[in-house]
C-alpha cells in the first residue's frame, strides 16, 4: 500500500509540473544600453520579447536583469546568471558558456538571438574607410563600445581603439567634434542615433561595406547545464521556433531591422 501511494503521489507531482520547465527559477541578464531594435534601454525590444515568448512557449520561471555588459558577462562566467544576451561567438567564452553547436564545433546560427552587422561611420571628406580587407584609419583612434566583440575585429587591424565609453552617441559627437577617426558601431542602434539627431548626419556617414555581419546568442551556463542536462538544448529550439514565426517576421519587416541588420542569418 505504501508503494502504491507514492507512486500515485509521483503521478500527481509530474502531473502539477509542466513539461519542459525548469526545476527552479532562471535568471538571464543583459546590455542596460540600447541596442535598437534588440533592446530599447527600457525592459522592451525584440530580443525581450523573443526571450518572453520562450518563456511562456517552455512554462519557464523567469527573471530578466539589465545591466553592463561587463558585468553581465562576468556573472554568467561566475554562475551567478544562467544566461546573457546577446552574446557574438567568441571561442574563449566557450570555455566557461554555452552556446548552441554545430557537429563540426562552430556556433549554430540556425539557433541564434538575431543577427547584425557593424559599420565603420566617418566624418565626410575624410579616408578613413573599410575595403572589404583593410582598415584605413586616420591619426585619432577608432571608436567602439566597451567590451564589444568588434574590438577583437579592430585590433587584428591594428589600429588605435578608444572603448572608454558604452553610449554609441556619446561616441559618433565624439567623432563629430574630431577626437576620432571613426566608429565602429552596431549599424541598427547607430543608424537609429542618426536619425534621431539630424546635426550628426550633417558630418557623419557611414561606409559603405560592413565591418562584420555575424550571428548573436543567447548564452546558458555550465552551471545550468550540469543541473538541467536537456533545457539549454530545449531553449534554444524554441528559440529558434519563435524567432522564425510568420508573426515575428512581420514584426522584423515592420521595423525594417531585417534591412539594417545587414542581410545576415544577428556583443
Amino acid at each position: 500500500m505504501k508503494r502504491r501511494a507514492l507512486s500515485r503521489a509521483a503521478a500527481v507531482l509530474a502531473l502539477a509540473w509542466p513539461l519542459g520547465a525548469a526545476a527552479e527559477p532562471l535568471s538571464f541578464c543583459y546590455e542596460d544600453q540600447a541596442s535598437y531594435p534588440w533592446l530599447d534601454g527600457r525592459g522592451g525590444g525584440l530580443d525581450i520579447q523573443l526571450i518572453k515568448h520562450v518563456q511562456s512557449a517552455l512554462k519557464l520561471e523567469l527573471y530578466l536583469h539589465p545591466m553592463p555588459w561587463r558585468r553581465c558577462i562576468n556573472m554568467l562566467r561566475q554562475g551567478k546568471m544562467d544566461g546573457a544576451f546577446a552574446a557574438s561567438f567568441v571561442p574563449e567564452r566557450s570555455q566557461w558558456g554555452l552556446y548552441p553547436m554545430l557537429p563540426d564545433g562552430g556556433p549554430d546560427a540556425g539557433q541564434r538571438l538575431h543577427s547584425a552587422s557593424y559599420s565603420l561611420y566617418r566624418l565626410k571628406g575624410t579616408t578613413v574607410d573599410w575595403d572589404g580587407a583593410r582598415l584605413s584609419s586616420g591619426m585619432a583612434p577608432i571608436g567602439m563600445q566597451t567590451d564589444f566583440s568588434i574590438g577583437l575585429f579592430l585590433r587584428k587591424q591594428q589600429v588605435e581603439i578608444d572603448d572608454s565609453n558604452r553610449d554609441p552617441l556619446a561616441i559618433l559627437q565624439k567623432l563629430r567634434l574630431r577626437r576620432l577617426s571613426g566608429a565602429a558601431l552596431q549599424t541598427p542602434r547607430a543608424e537609429q542615433i542618426l536619425r534621431e539627431h539630424p546635426e550628426l548626419t550633417e558630418t557623419i556617414e557611414r561606409c559603405r561595406l560592413p565591418l562584420e555581419e555575424k550571428p548573436y546568442f543567447l548564452m546558458l551556463s555550465r552551471q545550468l547545464a550540469h543541473r538541467e542536462p536537456s533545457l539549454p538544448g530545449r531553449i534554444w529550439a524554441e528559440l529558434e521556433r519563435q524567432r522564425e514565426s510568420p508573426a515575428f517576421l512581420a514584426q522584423l519587416r515592420a521595423l525594417g531591422a531585417h534591412r539594417d541588420a545587414g542581410g545576415a542569418a544577428h556583443k
